[in-house]
């Protein structure tokens, strides 16, 4: 199951993805670029690794008024 989160405010946003954890087999070498990407265009990103093997990535904007 995916979980999409979306919180604004004036002069900001936040968006964070929540999943199931990482899929079977192993990872490829196409895997793992949309991270990197989130992270050149917004002002601040991040992942969390939860207990029970979900992921949730996110990232926040602002701008200004």
């Amino acid at each position: 199951m995916i979980t999409v989160r979306v919180r604004a405010a004036p002069g900001w946003a936040r968006v964070e993805v929540t999943d199931d954890g990482p899929g079977p087999g192993s990872p490829t070498r196409r895997n793992g670029w949309g991270l990197p990407i989130v992270a050149g265009v917004t002002d601040r990103s991040g992942a969390t690794m939860w207990p029970d093997g979900h992921r949730t990535a996110w990232a926040e904007v602002t701008w200004v008024r």
